[in-house]
Order: structure tokens, then sequence, then C-alpha cells
């Protein structure tokens, strides 16, 4: 973030693209109506729900509300195909999956993808089978895609150039910087968390390297126990940060990142 710039202080308006509102640490009553208030006041404007799996789906859909500006992805993440107990599981998953995607507020597929942490589990070949078959389902429904890709980059472009998505984001990319064009080229944003503000020089690098348009920023809230508005303010300091680098005004700035997140779910 550039000199002088006080976090605390910025009152930007933040699209948060990437949040998971069916999370089961949302579960008490009154939890998520306090916390998107609480938001609200700190700059949120608008939000999208990412997927994780079919259980999930009845709290995703209980998230929206009249006049609350949110809408959401369905997915198999890498993590639930993993513990999927075997493929007839994730078969089933798929099916509901497909089922899904016309319900309310949905305008992306995902979380899908690939995570090689996860390779013990579900080894890199098999989770390239199921993320074929989402960037397929993709196609077929004319939606973008919410990838999750960790330390498994070289097998998703394989992925995703041998079917290209109908647009949509790497999510809580990871760089290195090399690989944002590569990306935007396939016609996908490149999202980034408040995480990148630890790595100066790698964000400048990620922030030089991509395409106006094609680049997003995200809480990925709840991770840890902090409120949602805590997330935000280090969001908000992440485009601050973006705006010194590209040399622009911070409010500008905030106003055309919430465009290009609304723009990457055809949300207007």
């Amino acid at each position: 973030m550039s000199a002088g710039v006080d976090a605390s202080t910025l009152a930007l308006p933040i699209f948060d693209h990437h949040v998971h509102l069916d999370d089961p640490l949302l579960t008490l009553p009154g939890q998520l109506d306090f916390q998107w208030r609480d938001a609200a006041a700190a700059g949120l404007c608008g939000a999208v729900t990412a997927g994780y799996g079919p259980e999930r789906d009845a709290d995703a859909i209980a998230a929206l509300a009249p006049g609350r500006p949110l809408w959401r992805a369905v997915g198999l993440h890498p993590w639930w195909l993993a513990a999927a107990a075997d493929d007839e599981a994730r078969h089933a998953g798929l099916r509901q999956l497909e089922r899904q995607l016309s319900g309310p507020g949905v305008v992306a597929l995902g979380e899908v993808g690939l995570d090689g942490l996860r390779k013990q589990a579900l080894p890199i070949a098999e989770q390239r089978r199921w993320m074929a078959r989402a960037l397929g389902m993709a196609r077929a429904f004319d939606l973008p895609v919410v990838l999750h890709v960790v330390r498994a980059i070289g097998h998703a472009l394989e992925e995703l150039r041998a079917c290209p998505p109908p647009g949509g984001v790497v999510h809580r990319f990871g760089g290195p910087a090399e690989l944002a064009p590569a990306l935007c080229a396939l016609g996908l944003a490149v999202s980034l968390d408040p995480s990148w503000l630890r790595r100066p020089d790698k964000l400048a690098a990620v922030v030089h390297a991509t395409p106006p348009g094609r680049l997003l920023v995200e809480s990925d809230w709840p991770l840890d126990d902090r409120p949602w508005s805590a997330a935000l303010q280090e969001v908000q300091a992440l485009v601050a940060a973006i705006a010194a680098l590209r040399g622009e005004p911070v409010a500008a700035m905030a106003a055309r990142l919430v465009e290009d997140a609304q723009a990457c779910y055809r949300l207007g």
C-alpha cells in the first residue's frame, strides 16, 4: 500500500465476488444478517457466494434475501471431490450439480478445479477428469467458472485450453505473475486476496502483468474468526495498493474493480 494511506479510514466500495456464505460457521440464527449489515457499513456493495458441494446448496439459497445484492455459484470443490467416498458419490454430486445450475441466483459454476495438496486423496489425473466435466457443463449452460487451482496450474491450463470456458475467474490467484497473461488470454480474470499485501514486489509484478479489466479482488471470507467488515478493510487496503501501482486515484480504481467483478459474472 502506498505511504500515507491508512486502511482503517478507507471507505471504498467493494464487490466481494468470492465469499462462502454457506459456511457452517454462519449457521447461528441472525449471524449472517449481522455480518451483512456490518459489511455493508464498511463498503460492501454486493457479493457472490461460491459453491462447495451439494449439501450446502440449501444454506446458500437461504442466504439470498430481497434487496440483498447477493448471487451465487454452485460447484464441486476439489476438496469435496477428494473427500467423497468413491466415484459413485462423485457422479451423484455431478448430477446434483447439473440440477442446481438452474436454481435461484446462480450466475456461475464453481468452485471447480485442481488442488495439488489433495493429490494423495484424489490423484491429479482423476481431478482433471472431474474438472473437464465441469468445464463442459459450464459451456453447455453458458456460465462463467470459478476456478480453484493450487499447485497444479500447468495441468489446469491444459484442461482450460482443451475446453475454454465462457469466462470466469481464477480465484485467489497465487502466481507467478508470468501466468496471468496466459489465463487472461483464455478469457479469465485473476483474483487477488489481501495476502498479496505481504509480498509487495510480487504484487507489483502481477498487477503490471494483468491486462485492464482482468484483475479482481476478494476476501474469501470467512477464513477465520474475524468479522466480514475486518476482512473488507484488508481488501480496501489491497485496492489502494493496486491503485498506487497503476498510478490511478484510489476511488476510480475501486469503482473500476466493482464494475469488472460485475462484468465477470454478467451482472451489468
